[in-house]
């Protein structure tokens, strides 16, 4: 028996040369049995440094990168990931232990699965000795193991089918579910079909011809009462505007009809072949699976953790899968069944077409019923504004109404005073003085002119203070700037009546004097005191006072103001 040779003589882990040992039981047989290469690794010893530079360990890393699905840049990533050995990976394989490789692990471990050829050229380069795994990479540690388990990729595959088998059951049963559910609304409504019969009505009533005496129609005609607006109102008004009005003024029973199809949203998600697809991808899955325990069962691994774990998982999940796949098919009936009863085509009718239409049907139909609420809240807001416009003009009207009848009134009132002043500037209230008259005639006339005066004037003044403001006698303000010059007009033709009759007798004088200063009074009285009119006048009234008497005094020595 030959002892064995020293291994690993090299520095680093050098490329291997493909070949196959001749067993040292038979090397005394051949020619190797005289052949000692101790001496050529000797000669060889000032060359070592350059034998291994051009022969260092790269071509198991670029066989990897040409033949495997990554890099082993990749493969390092990974496990640095995971945080998991290679040997502890290949135990929790065999063992099918999905708490420690988790889904998106086993996911990994897919994507770096060797190949035939790789795991052959790893067993060469091995050669049957533990110790050449000493120089070996992560990666090619991680392909030399898992290259020991037996039906490696099919155990994966079950695993990430058993790890994923949860998510694609829940997927397949929300759609079954959605599509029975909306499927149950359409058919079983009640309000619906009253408020397809409503459509029915208002289309036959619209259409003439050919087009009208309808007995039914499509289902995406619904969708068309938007587009047939109205040409009469000013405001966006449609035939689906008006359905939404219609329907709780006439068909109250109607009113509603969106609760009983509070699922077709869910309907018009659904898609059949996305269902079918994913019962065939359990059913397909499943059949591996049973083929997989197969040929464990055959290779004496019946016993094993792995096995006995996926036999439990197969058959959970078969009887689960049978029942999935009738409830698929029934809901799948149901909903041609329901296509049918709508007039529509079931091969080209889709859950996502059929549930749609009615999805936005509703969608419109609240849009619509809400622009009509806006609408009628806008008109009772216009309403309140013309109301509201309407009283302010009314006011208005009013207020201007009760000035004018105030002015009517006013100008009614000065009466008394308007025909003092005419009586003055026509002489009346003078009893009509003579040029010549007896001193007798002309003191009883001045008498009779004072009274008048005096007469009109307390008619003005009380007519004035009924209509003042203040309603104070007296006031100043009592009268306006108006009357007020119309008492100077008055004063003023008093002065100039009384110049008139300057040829009566000396106490006829004194007489038409006094009751020019008697009636002078009486208007400063009407005008708010003495001294008014001569302060109204702007001190004219008083000169022309003066004068007069200048003048009485020249008439007394005999000369005549009508003379001159």
């Amino acid at each position: 028996m030959l002892p064995p040779k020293p291994t690993n003589l090299s520095t680093k882990p050098l490329k291997s040369l493909n070949w196959t040992k001749i067993p040292p039981i038979k090397i005394k047989e051949t020619v190797f049995a005289t052949l000692d290469d101790t001496e050529v690794l000797e000669q060889l010893k000032d060359s070592y440094t350059e034998f291994e530079d051009l022969f260092a360990a790269k071509e198991l890393k670029e066989m990897k990168k040409d033949s495997t699905k990554g890099s082993s840049e990749s493969i390092d990533i990974m496990l640095r990931a995971i945080k998991m050995p290679p040997s502890e990976i290949a135990r929790a394989v065999e063992n099918c232990d999905l708490s420690t490789l988790k889904q998106f692990i086993v996911s990994e471990l897919l994507k770096f699965v060797p190949t035939e050829d790789e795991i052959s050229i790893l067993k060469q380069y091995t050669n049957d000795t533990v110790d050449s795994e000493i120089f070996l990479a992560p990666a090619e540690k991680f392909f030399l193991e898992t290259s020991r388990i037996a039906h490696y990729e099919q155990k994966l595959r079950a695993m990430y089918f058993q790890s994923s088998f949860e998510e694609l059951l829940d997927d397949a049963e929300n759609m079954i579910s959605w599509l029975k559910r909306a499927t149950w609304d359409v058919r079983d409504s009640k309000k619906l079909k009253e408020l397809l019969k409503v459509v029915l009505a208002l289309g036959n009533y619209m259409n003439g011809g050919q087009r009208g005496g309808a007995y039914g129609f499509k289902l995406n005609t619904i969708l068309k009462l938007g587009d047939t607006k109205s040409t009469v109102s000013m405001r966006k008004h449609t035939l689906l505007h008006y359905l939404t009005d219609l329907i709780p003024r006439k068909f109250p029973e109607i009113v509603g009809f969106q609760d009983e199809l509070s699922h077709v949203d869910d309907g018009a998600r659904v898609t059949i072949p996305q269902i079918r697809q994913i019962v065939n991808t359990i059913r397909d899955n499943l059949n591996s699976n049973k083929g997989l325990l197969a040929k464990l069962e055959k290779d004496a691994q019946g016993g094993t953790g792995f096995f006995e774990t996926l036999s439990k998982f197969y058959g959970t999940a078969f009887e689960t899968y049978q029942d999935l796949d009738a409830r698929f098919k029934n809901a799948e009936k149901e909903f041609e069944s329901l296509v049918i009863l709508f007039g529509e085509d079931t091969r080209t009718t889709t859950p996502e077409e059929f549930f749609g239409i009615f999805k936005q049907f509703l969608a419109a139909y609240n849009l619509a019923k809400l622009e009509n609420e806006m609408a009628a809240a806008k008109l009772i807001e216009d309403e309140k504004k013309e109301a509201v416009k309407r009283n302010m003009e009314e006011r208005r009207k009013k207020k201007l109404h009760i000035r004018q009848k105030d002015a009517s009134t006013a100008v009614d009132a000065d009466g008394p005073l308007d025909d003092l002043i005419s009586a003055i500037r026509t002489g009346k209230a003078f009893g009509g003085f003579s040029d010549a008259p007896s001193r007798k005639r002309a003191g009883d006339r001045a008498d009779r002119s004072d009274r008048q005066i005096q007469s009109s004037i307390r008619d003005s003044q009380l007519s004035t203070q009924a209509f003042s403001p203040s309603g104070n006698a007296g006031s100043t303000n009592a009268i306006s700037t108006e009357r007020k010059g119309s008492l100077y007009a008055i004063a003023s033709q008093i002065d100039i009546s009384a110049r008139k009759h300057d040829q009566v007798s000396a106490g006829g004088k004194t007489r038409e004097l006094g009751a020019s200063k008697s009636s002078t009074s009486t208007l400063n009285s009407a005008v708010g005191g003495s001294g008014s009119l001569e302060a109204l006048s702007g001190g004219r009234y008083n000169s022309t006072e003066k004068d007069m008497s200048g003048r009485n005094r020249n008439d007394s020595r005999g000369r005549s103001p009508l003379r001159e």
